[in-house]
């Protein structure tokens, strides 16, 4: 038996993604689901799947959850914080300006006070370790980050 989903395609400063609200809906999500609707071949196609959920802890209005084309869940994304924010904006899914969101990163606020510049403070990223070869620390490699801070 198959089941009708509801969906958006959005899309934030060059990423596109396919957004999903369990909020109004409810289906079962799997891997195989996230890979068919991730694939621009044979599905919707997208760089990330974004799944609006109901909170998972009592002080969060909503719970974020990304998933790369491939079907993979990952941490965090600005791009697609910011297409969340507006999605519960536009359906009207609440009234508050400031949304506390849960996600797999730990929590984060979207501002959707001004509809067309949506914001998200999504914290900092965390650089890998570093690999010292400790027999020869002549060729130590050195990790440089660009940080976007979204207000």
């Amino acid at each position: 038996m198959s089941q009708k989903i509801s969906f958006i395609k959005m899309h934030g400063l060059g990423n596109d993604f396919v957004v999903l609200d369990r909020i109004t809906q409810y289906f079962p999500l799997n891997n195989r689901l996230l890979k068919k609707i991730g694939n621009r071949n044979l599905g919707i196609g997208c760089d990330q799947i974004l799944l609006i959920d109901p909170p998972i802890q009592a002080e969060h209005d909503f719970n974020y959850r990304i998933f790369n084309a491939n079907g993979k869940e990952v941490e965090q994304c600005g791009n697609g914080a910011r297409c969340f924010g507006r999605y519960i904006y536009e359906k009207g899914l609440s009234e508050k300006k400031i949304l506390e969101v849960g996600c797999l990163s730990g929590p984060i606020q979207i501002n959707i006070s001004n509809p067309n510049h949506i914001s998200a403070k999504i914290g900092s990223p965390s650089p890998p370790p570093l690999k010292i070869n400790h027999s020869k620390s002549t060729n130590l490699k050195r990790w440089v980050w660009d940080v976007i801070k979204f207000q």
